[in-house]
């Protein structure tokens, strides 16, 4: 039973060394060849994987409500400064910027309207005020002659 593995093992070195040493003195190689035949010639690559960009930029909008986008430049397209890469809609903006303009003007003619009314009555006290002054020195120099009357009928 020794002799019958001793044999095995012995046929194995063997094998391997022939298969081993004739692999690597070996110069023939097998390469895969066809039949050429005339047609169309397609070289194609599938990979699988991600790849980021070189230099990328976040643009942020500000937060406004309402804000409808209407147009966003194509994913991974090339742009310089100062390209649009997006557009909104301002249809709401606008009309309220409208509205807003409206009411400055109003709230503008309000308040001229406010000044000159200032002006009037500023005017009509400071004519009130020296009337009175006038009115107080008249009355002042009456004033001991009407007393002197006074006594004069007790």
């Amino acid at each position: 039973m020794k002799k019958s593995y001793y044999i095995i093992i012995v046929l194995a070195l063997v094998l391997t060394l022939y298969y081993g040493v004739n692999a690597i003195f070996s110069t023939s190689f097998e390469i895969p060849t066809t039949q050429v035949t005339q047609g169309e010639f397609i070289v194609a690559l599938n990979e699988n994987g991600s790849i980021d960009a070189k230099r990328s930029m976040t643009i942020s909008c500000p937060r406004v409500r309402g804000l409808q986008i209407t147009w966003l430049a194509p994913e991974g397209t090339m742009v310089e400064e100062g390209d649009p890469v997006i557009k909104f809609d301002a249809s709401q903006q606008m009309t309220d910027l409208s509205d807003n303009q409206s009411n400055l003007k109003i709230n503008i003619n309000s308040l001229e309207r406010a000044k000159k009314e200032y002006t009037i009555q500023e005017k009509q006290l400071k004519l009130d005020l020296e009337k009175a002054k006038r009115n107080y020195d008249e009355k002042k120099y009456d004033a001991p002659r009407i007393g002197e009357e006074a006594k004069m009928e007790y």
